[in-house]
């Protein structure tokens, strides 16, 4: 069975030419994505379906990667329809995408589910390589076994990848071939996954998870206020300022410059995930990481129900930072995510 997943990577990687990963929440077509999200794409149909990714050397497990699967697709269901969505990869490399799935029986019934991946795009070390190389030629050979026709077909594709890399293109799938080719291959190292029951109410594309996180993905980002005050129609807007916030926001260093007595800035907490509607979320300020401080803490707010919330707070510094000044995100009293500031 790895072997056959193997080989489908292979066919994928020789067929896509792939495209840049661009920036916003975006509805797209799977096709158009680049070949690394396409790769994790398929990492998260296989967990979903019981698959053990941990022997395929590009897709990366670790006991650290989060995993919850409590979607269960009854027999006799098919999947209709599909809308997936990707966010900007943020400042250190970790992407997210996001796909709803409706499915139907044969007497019209239907259901859905959300699901998610979160993932980094590595290049491949030395050995990564050579273990690729050897699962790819494995799946081929296994390939050539069972079905002599899909290998015929797929020795045109081996030979143009070879014609475009300066390798002889004679359509065979050898050592320097594979290894070509999983030089080529990403690592895909994944930190979550998780799929959910969906409630659909106009498609799949309008589905919203029908349980909710403790543990949500939060993006913390900060504006000058002068700045969102002079266009409040850019960035007030929910997640449709995710970009607007992004491409302005500051960084540690040019927020401590500009952080002196008096100074106004906005704090925004973009949730990536639902979060349940009847528990409190709060931005708070502390000079330790994690912890609350009651002094410092924004107003009670609350998402609504089947809305990713987005927090936006103004924040004025009335005296001189500390060493340390961290942000923290709490839901219900319990902490979130964060960032250090100072």
């Amino acid at each position: 069975m790895k072997r056959i997943i193997v080989f489908l990577i292979v066919v994928m990687v020789l067929s896509v030419s792939g495209t840049a990963w661009s920036q916003g929440l975006t509805r797209i077509n799977p096709g158009e994505l680049d070949r690394a999200s396409q790769n994790a794409l398929m990492a998260l149909d296989l967990a979903k379906g019981g698959a053990d990714l941990s022997g395929i050397p590009y897709f990366r497990v670790t006991p650290s990667t989060r995993m919850s699967f409590m979607a269960k697709i009854p027999p006799g269901y098919s999947r209709v329809d599909r809308a997936v969505y990707k966010f900007d990869q943020t400042q250190m490399g970790v992407r997210t995408l996001e796909q709803v799935d409706k499915y139907e029986d044969s007497q019209g019934n239907s259901m859905a589910t959300f699901s998610s991946i979160m993932f980094t795009v590595l290049r491949p070390k030395a050995g990564e390589v050579e273990a690729t190389k050897g699962s790819l030629l494995a799946a081929m050979q296994d390939v050539e076994k069972l079905d002599k026709g899909l290998a015929n077909d797929t020795r045109s594709m081996v030979s143009k990848f070879q014609k475009i890399n300066g390798l002889p293109a004679d359509g065979m799938f050898g050592p320097g071939t594979a290894r070509e080719l999983a030089q080529q291959i990403d690592i895909i190292d994944i930190h979550e996954m998780r799929s959910s029951p969906a409630n659909t109410g106009g498609g799949a594309a309008s589905a919203a998870p029908a349980s909710y996180t403790d543990n949500p993905r939060v993006e913390i980002l900060v504006l000058p206020a002068a700045m969102v005050e002079a266009n409040p129609a850019m960035y007030n807007n929910g997640f449709a300022s995710l970009d607007a916030v992004r491409t302005n926001a500051l960084s540690p260093g040019t927020f401590q410059a500009q952080a002196n007595r008096g100074s106004e800035f906005y704090m925004f907490a973009f949730f990536h995930d639902y979060v349940d509607p009847t528990k409190d979320l709060r931005i708070g300020f502390s000079s330790r990481e994690k912890k609350k401080e009651r002094r410092s803490m924004t107003d009670e707010r609350y998402a609504l129900a089947g809305q990713r919330p987005v927090l936006m707070e103004k924040v004025k510094i009335s005296g001189k930072l500390g060493k340390k000044v961290y942000a923290n995100v709490f839901l219900d009293d319990e902490y979130v995510a964060g960032i250090k500031l100072k």
